[in-house]
C-alpha cells in the first residue's frame, strides 16, 4: 500500500512560449468571433433582402427604373468604375487599389 500521496512533476513551459500560446489563442478566438459575426450579418441581409423582396416589389419597381436611369446617364469610364466597385463588394475582395481609387 501506499501511504504517502504521489506527486507529479509538471514542468511549466518557458514565459516566452506561454505568451506566445496566449496571444496566438487570443488571435484564433478573434478569427472564430469575426467568422461567426461574418455569418450572423449575412443572414440577416439575406432576410432583410429576401423581406424588401417579397412586400415590396412596387417600391423595387420604382427603385431599379431610378438606378437604370442615373446608370445610363453616366458616361462608360464611370460605368466601369461603379460595376468593378459593385462586383468587388458583393464577391467580397476589396483591394486596396480600389479603395484608393475610392477615396
Amino acid at each position: 500500500m501506499i501511504k504517502g500521496k504521489l506527486k507529479t512533476h509538471v514542468q511549466k513551459p518557458p514565459t516566452g512560449i506561454h505568451k506566445e500560446i496566449i496571444q496566438w489563442v487570443k488571435i484564433n478566438n478573434e478569427d472564430h468571433l469575426h467568422t461567426i459575426l461574418h455569418f450572423s450579418t449575412n443572414i440577416i441581409c439575406l432576410a432583410i433582402l429576401s423581406g424588401s423582396f417579397f412586400l415590396g416589389k412596387e417600391e423595387l419597381v420604382i427603385l431599379n427604373s431610378w438606378v437604370q436611369e442615373f446608370f445610363y446617364n453616366l458616361n462608360d469610364s464611370i460605368k466601369a468604375f461603379f460595376i468593378l466597385l459593385v462586383t468587388d463588394f458583393f464577391v467580397g475582395f476589396h483591394s486596396t487599389r480600389g479603395w484608393e481609387l475610392v477615396i
